[in-house]
């Protein structure tokens, strides 16, 4: 099977920390460049800079500069409005890879019309999350196309 020329998206928090999700897909996206596949990472919260650990020069990143409410029910909804805005960066057929479990349920609201290939990822123990997170996962995971623990 060929595994080049796809056109892969992460979607992170923010790709300028320096922290081990952030290194983990650097490491993967130059990876993937390196296999010759197209690589994009969306950084929903921050709005400029590079990211802090060594990206090959071909990983396009887009800064959405999202902005997240502290209260459950407005996160929720803000989370619904990110994944209908940063459908414009998507022409269909995409791999999207999340990084967290609250990006992994967000992406389950992006359009189905394009066709991407939805895959969470989670970067901390299972079952270590908050329980309402636990709840949500419960519904919104099976909607995602793979999850990577």
């Amino acid at each position: 099977m060929d595994y080049s020329n796809k056109n892969i998206v992460f979607i992170i928090a923010n790709i300028t920390l320096s922290a081990g999700t952030e290194r983990a897909v650097v490491n993967t996206a130059n990876n993937f460049i390196n296999n010759g596949n197209n690589v994009t990472i969306i950084s929903l919260y921050s709005d400029s800079g590079d990211a802090y650990y060594k990206l090959k020069d071909s990983v396009k990143i887009i800064h959405h500069a999202a902005k997240i409410n502290s209260n459950l029910l407005s996160r929720l909804t803000d989370y619904w409005k990110i994944a209908k805005n940063i459908n414009k960066y998507f022409c269909g057929g995409e791999y999207v890879i999340g990084t967290t479990h609250a990006i992994n349920c967000m992406m389950t609201f992006l359009s189905k019309r394009k066709k991407l290939e939805l895959i969470g990822c989670e970067h901390m123990g299972y079952g270590a999350a908050p329980r309402i997170t636990r709840i949500i996962r419960k519904y919104l995971y099976p909607k995602l196309d793979a999850l990577v623990v």
